[in-house]
This record gives structure tokens, C-alpha cells and sequence, in this order.
């Protein structure tokens, strides 16, 4: 089994958002991955309905089952 580790610096952190920065859907998943602590397959399943004129985004985590609440 492979462990990941999390991005601890934030100079990787600007450089990964320099290069993503290329391509606006990726820097966007990247942004929102960093900031709310989702995984991708997560925020991946989201449409604009969930977000677009919400105060919160409400998802149910697909590997641990568990209901998260993000300001929006």
C-alpha cells in the first residue's frame, strides 16, 4: 500500500499553484482540494447546483461516510 504524505511547505504549495495556474480547472481543484481538506473523488462528484448560490456546501464523504458542512 502507498502512503501519501501532505504538502507541508508552502513555497510546494505556490509552485503547484504556479504550474496549475496554466490550466484554470486544475488550479481550481487544486485551490479548493488545499483549502477544504477534500479528496478529489469528493470534489469531483460536486456540480454547480451543489455550490452555485449556497451558503454552504454539504457533501457526504465517499470513503468514510461521514456528512462535512463547508462555508461556502
Amino acid at each position: 500500500m502507498n502512503i501519501v504524505e501532505p504538502i507541508k511547505s508552502i513555497e510546494d504549495i505556490q509552485n503547484i499553484k504556479r504550474i496549475l495556474s496554466k490550466k484554470p480547472r486544475n488550479a481550481l481543484l487544486f485551490g479548493f482540494g488545499i483549502n477544504s481538506g477534500l479528496r478529489i473523488a469528493d470534489i469531483l462528484s460536486l456540480n454547480v447546483k451543489d455550490v452555485k448560490g449556497k451558503d454552504y456546501i454539504e457533501l457526504r464523504e465517499k470513503k468514510t461516510n461521514k456528512y462535512k458542512k463547508i462555508p461556502n
